[in-house]
């Protein structure tokens, strides 16, 4: 496959096999498959690492002053602020919730099983979700 591009697009994150085959002059080449992880760097936040076992960092988009709808003022400190609710759910439902103005947050997965999850982020009414595998 020297030398030759393709693409491929998805619309969701996780891994993904792809295997490829041409038909040239020789006939079919043999299967080429290639495992990758497709991430998606425009949903408000990241998971890192992932797979995770023990803990896994919630690392939030910077904002920017045009699209920091998020930013309310605390009238008795009077600093910005941003309040983010971190939920985990898995098939059954909510396994675990907290609530941070922090935009880096480590979530301890201590007796959460192996499996694969959901991380929802709730930031200003808005829900941002990516999943997570648990090992």
């Amino acid at each position: 496959f020297s030398g030759r591009q393709f693409s491929y697009s998805t619309n969701e994150e996780g891994y993904y096999s792809i295997s490829l085959r041409i038909n040239g002059e020789c006939g079919w080449s043999a299967e080429n498959t290639q495992s990758i992880y497709f991430q998606d760097t425009n949903n408000g936040f990241a998971l890192s690492p992932n797979p995770a076992t023990s803990t896994v960092t919630v690392e939030m988009e910077a904002e920017t002053p045009l699209n920091n709808s998020a930013v309310r003022m605390s009238t008795d400190t009077k600093t910005a602020s941003i309040n983010y609710t971190i939920q985990l759910w898995n098939s059954s439902g909510l396994v675990k919730q907290v609530e941070t103005d922090q935009p880096s947050y480590q979530l301890d997965l201590t007796g959460v099983p192996p499996g694969f999850y959901y991380v929802h982020v709730i930031k200003d009414g808005q829900t941002y979700r990516k999943q997570l595998v648990v090992q």
